[in-house]
């Protein structure tokens, strides 16, 4: 792979990244700023809170009450977690502000356990009941609320940031040429010193045509 190819990939990278950024803030603008559901992404949440409660039901109630707002936001975070791993800046990204839009509702719906204005589709108030006839702590709902709240914001701007470091990183980061290095190599040695990450790794062949030569173009 050349230099000149490594640099389109970045431009490539770059575009993504910042796409992804902007999505993001998009997001954010929903569950923050208008204080709304995102649409489309609203539904996939209800389907996972009451997932949530269906998994739960052998065990007490309180557990089953809790698990719906908590697997809507576990399941988002759980996926963060999978992408970091394989080290996949995007999906680590975007996961990680649906889990800060999932926890934003999350507040809005512990927030109303006092009042119960919000319209259920069914059935009673997950955290009136929690908080209310389990430990009878109506009064903490907005404590509560807000600590979530600030939860999923925090999430949401981690999200972000990764996002952005990484457009900022792959489009202006040099190239670096290593002959005699493959690529599976280099990664093992940058994994293994804590660098690298969500780092695209190419790979080039130098030399007589014989491919005994390499190098490798890291952008």
């Amino acid at each position: 792979m050349t230099v000149e190819r490594d640099r389109d990939m970045s431009w490539r990278t770059f575009s993504g990244r910042v796409c992804a950024a902007m999505a993001i803030c998009v997001l954010a603008w929903f569950g923050f700023v208008r204080g709304s559901r995102v649409p489309v992404l609203a539904y996939v949440d209800l389907g996972v809170h009451e997932l949530g409660h269906m998994l739960t039901l052998p065990f007490p109630d309180v557990v089953t009450a809790v698990m719906g707002t908590g697997l809507q936001v576990l399941v988002p975070l759980g996926l963060a977690a999978y992408f970091a791993v394989r080290r996949e800046l995007l999906g680590t990204a975007l996961c990680l502000a649906w889990t800060g839009t999932s926890a934003r509702d999350a507040s809005v719906y512990i927030a109303d356990a006092p009042t119960q204005q919000l319209e259920l589709i069914g059935g009673e108030h997950d955290w009136a009941y929690v908080l209310g006839e389990r430990f009878d702590a109506l009064h903490m709902a907005g404590a509560v609320s807000l600590g979530v709240a600030v939860f999923g914001a925090a999430v949401l701007v981690a999200g972000l940031v990764l996002c952005l470091y990484g457009a900022v990183g792959g489009f202006t980061g040099p190239a670096r040429v290593t002959p005699g290095i493959r690529a599976g190599e280099w990664r093992e040695r940058n994994v293994s010193a804590g660098v690298g990450l969500f780092t695209p790794v190419g790979e080039a062949e130098t030399g007589d045509g014989d491919g005994d030569g390499r190098v490798v173009v890291e952008g």
